[in-house]
């Protein structure tokens, strides 16, 4: 599960808000929060692999 602020980053890039995403890195730098920027959307991810399975049948 994502943090609040792996969810904001991810609104962020959704969204082509680079104001934002650069402000959280620089916190991920200063070490004021925790953000794993590999973060999946776990939401998306499941309703991309539903429907990749959909088109292959």
């Amino acid at each position: 599960m994502n943090t609040g602020e792996e969810e904001q980053f991810l609104h962020c890039a959704r969204n082509g808000d680079l104001t934002g995403i650069q402000k959280l890195l620089m916190s991920k730098i200063r070490e004021e929060t925790l953000i794993n920027i590999n973060c999946k959307d776990s939401q998306r991810c499941h309703s991309k692999c539903r429907d990749q399975k959909h088109v292959g049948r």
